[in-house]
């Protein structure tokens, strides 16, 4: 089968990125046909390039018609339908939040899947979906690459915050310090927007006791033998136990699972049931349940019923041409609001440039301060010390002069000098000597 699947950039190793790496791998080695359609190329592309991918962020650079259109990502999903015109559509979103994760509503898209039951209701509850189109088939995680490597310490000494939406400053961030400081445990962060991260993030996770991540991350440190708590930039969920293992993974360790408060409490609470052994055990699901094979199985199974569905159900030129219309009415909405936000945003920008600048200004001027008082500090230090010298050299005089001034030959000067009898004949030697 000749699969075309479309997402916004291929460029960071973020969320989407990855799991279109790892599908198309594994479609390869199957014996399909993948090619990935994108807006952005990069360092993901390229490892899909060699992998014998075919990626182009041009799709008359595609010499075949694909058979099926994995759309994910609403803007290039609805080019390749556009420029494929007869050819089905599954669409795939990974998100309840995200603009670009709007389902593609057009007659070519029979059916759509839904990584977990939170984007299942945002298809059918939000935008009107049918129940029956939509199939969920959670996350995966690729066991060949995240080996059972960790071995989770008694304790949590090393801890490792995994995520790319964490950035210097966040609550989530400054939790999981105070949690690590709390406890004694080393903390690691890896992550894009921290400047951490990594193209090989297997190698890391078998070397911490505890991690704290979210969706495909926190499959991925469970199956390389970590214990997870799930976490992302804006709330915290449990620690992830034998007991409720099956339950967040239909979550997709994801914002239904995120319920509790981004604090340290939240932190030292959940670790309260840290246990190598149960986390032993949540490894061995995961590892059993979740890999690339079985999501991969149910995705080709939707796929062919796509293809079977518009083969018996071939939709009306003038449908598709109104929900084209609807589509991109919708997106130059959604660009017009966008627009009208930057534009209010204009102001408070060039008032951030301007306090950027001064404070540059007071930063340089700050520094330049303190360099002065380094070196006055210096000098005062030199100082000090030529003082305590002088001070000793003035001591020590003063110590031989008390002797001198001590001395018989002095007492005995001083009596000759002080009899009246003597006193003229004491002063006319001296004048003979030339010492008066």
């Amino acid at each position: 089968m000749k699969i075309l699947i479309t997402n916004r950039k291929m460029s960071s190793r973020w969320g989407s990125e990855l799991y279109v790496r790892d599908l198309a791998i594994e479609l390869l080695r199957r014996g399909h046909r993948p090619m990935v359609y994108c807006s952005e190329l990069g360092a993901v592309a390229d490892e899909l390039l060699n992998a014998t991918v075919p990626v182009s962020d041009d799709l008359t650079t595609f010499g075949v018609r694909p058979d099926v259109i994995h759309g994910q990502h609403h803007l290039v999903a609805m080019s390749a339908l556009a420029y494929y015109g007869d050819v089905p559509m599954v669409g795939v979103s990974h998100g309840w939040r995200p603009w670009p994760e709007q389902p593609v509503l057009h007659p070519n898209v029979t059916r759509y899947v839904a990584v977990d039951e939170a984007v299942r209701d945002r298809l059918t509850l939000q935008h009107g979906v049918p129940d029956e189109r939509v199939v969920v088939v959670p996350n995966f995680v690729d066991l060949d690459r995240f080996q059972l490597v960790a071995e989770p310490g008694p304790t949590p000494r090393r801890m490792l915050l995994f995520s790319n939406y964490v950035s210097e400053g966040s609550p989530y961030l400054k939790a999981a310090r105070e949690a690590a400081g709390t406890i004694g445990a080393h903390l690691d962060v890896v992550g894009d927007k921290m400047g951490t991260s990594t193209p090989n993030p297997e190698k890391l996770l078998g070397e911490y006791d505890l991690v704290l991540a979210q969706g495909r991350s926190a499959l991925e440190a469970i199956a390389a033998g970590a214990t997870v708590m799930v976490g992302s930039s804006r709330a915290f969920g449990p620690l992830v136990r034998s007991d409720n293992v099956e339950h967040l993974r239909r979550l997709n360790f994801g914002i239904r699972a995120q319920t509790l408060p981004a604090t340290s409490a939240t932190i030292l609470d959940q670790i309260t049931g840290y246990d190598p052994s149960d986390a032993a055990a949540v490894t061995n699901w995961v590892r059993a349940n979740t890999g690339v094979t079985q999501a991969v199985d149910a995705l080709v199974d939707v796929y062919q019923a796509a293809v079977d569905t518009l083969a018996s159900e071939l939709p009306d030129a003038l449908e598709s041409a109104h929900a084209m219309g609807t589509f991109l009415s919708g997106v130059t909405r959604d660009v017009n609001n966008l627009e009208t936000e930057v534009w209010d945003l204009r102001p408070r920008a060039a008032r951030s440039d301007r306090d950027t600048k001064n404070l540059t200004m007071v930063q340089g001027e700050r520094n330049s301060l303190r360099q002065e008082l380094a070196e006055t500090r210096k000098r005062l230090k030199t100082a000090e010390l030529d003082l305590g010298r002088t001070r000793t050299r003035a001591h020590h005089q003063q110590k031989r002069l008390d002797a001198l001034m001590g001395s018989r030959a002095v007492r005995a000067q001083h009596r000759v000098r002080s009899a009246p009898l003597l006193k003229g004949s004491y002063r006319a030697a001296l004048n003979l000597l030339g010492r008066s």
